[in-house]
């Protein structure tokens, strides 16, 4: 199988050229650049990571959001559909297409998002499908990178408490897994679902998953401390994380917060 990869240089995508996939040296709102790094590489499916993921980034620049989620994502479908055939990309979205309610969300909870960035990505999805493609939605990935995390590890080293939010909820996984989950997805491709949840097994708050950190790591999870929101944020999803059960019965491996923590300690 043939794989390429859009937004080779993100977390996400680099991982998965490090697995095998062929990087689409392109800017996915040009369709001339992405037609002709479909001519060279010739994939049999194609895994649609780039995209604009800040949430307040989004915010600030609507528009932009708009042109690289939603119309690199009609260009790189309809470049694909004109090169290799129709229905051959996956799109890599995310649970804030939700509205954050009532998560852990399944593949068939009705999308509902409140924020410019699942505005975006619930755009894209519908291109994707527009065009017979598929969707894979995932949740909080992470690494020993994550600027969040890092900076709460530095406060814990050295004896500080930490107040952290109580009211987000997530399918917390590392990259690492997460890519493997794509890899795997994207391998079986043809025999795979129209829309498939991936990510950690667990859906749990913040708070729950820094006292896993802490104790991971050998600090006094006691410092951990709860917290409400410190500011007005723009609206984020609150219950959200993802429903990964339909990808454990097809056979897609998927990991517990314990795992991804270990990972990300061992990285």
């Amino acid at each position: 199988m043939n794989i390429a990869v859009t937004g080779h240089r993100g977390c996400i995508g680099s991982r998965l050229v490090n697995l095998g996939a062929t990087s689409l040296l392109c800017d996915i709102t040009v369709k001339e650049e992405v037609l002709s790094e479909l001519e060279r590489v010739r994939p049999d499916v194609i895994i649609h990571t780039a995209g604009m993921s800040s949430i307040d980034r989004c915010d600030e620049d609507y528009e932009k959001a708009l042109t690289i989620n939603q119309y690199g994502t009609s260009v790189v479908c309809e470049a694909a559909e004109q090169v290799v055939g129709s229905g051959r990309v996956v799109a890599i979205s995310t649970d804030q297409v939700f509205d954050g309610e009532a998560g852990p969300y399944s593949e068939q909870d009705e999308p509902n998002p409140i924020h410019s960035y699942g505005l975006s990505k619930l755009g894209a999805e519908a291109v994707a499908q527009l065009y017979g493609c598929k969707v894979l939605r995932i949740s909080r990935c992470f690494d020993s990178y994550s600027s969040d995390i890092s900076g709460y590890l530095k406060q814990l080293q050295y004896g500080f408490e930490i107040g952290v939010p109580d009211f987000f909820y997530r399918s917390y996984c590392h990259m690492d897994y997460v890519s493997e989950e794509i890899w795997r997805y994207a391998n079986l491709f043809f025999t795979m679902p129209e829309i498939l949840h991936l990510g950690g097994l667990d859906t749990i708050s913040f708070y729950e998953f820094m006292r896993h950190v802490a104790s991971m790591y050998g600090h006094d999870k006691r410092l951990v401390k709860p917290r409400g929101p410190l500011r007005d944020y723009s609206p984020r999803p609150r219950k959200c994380g993802l429903n990964t059960g339909l990808a454990v019965r097809l056979g897609v491996p998927v990991y517990t917060v314990y795992e991804s923590v270990l990972r990300m300690k061992n990285e």
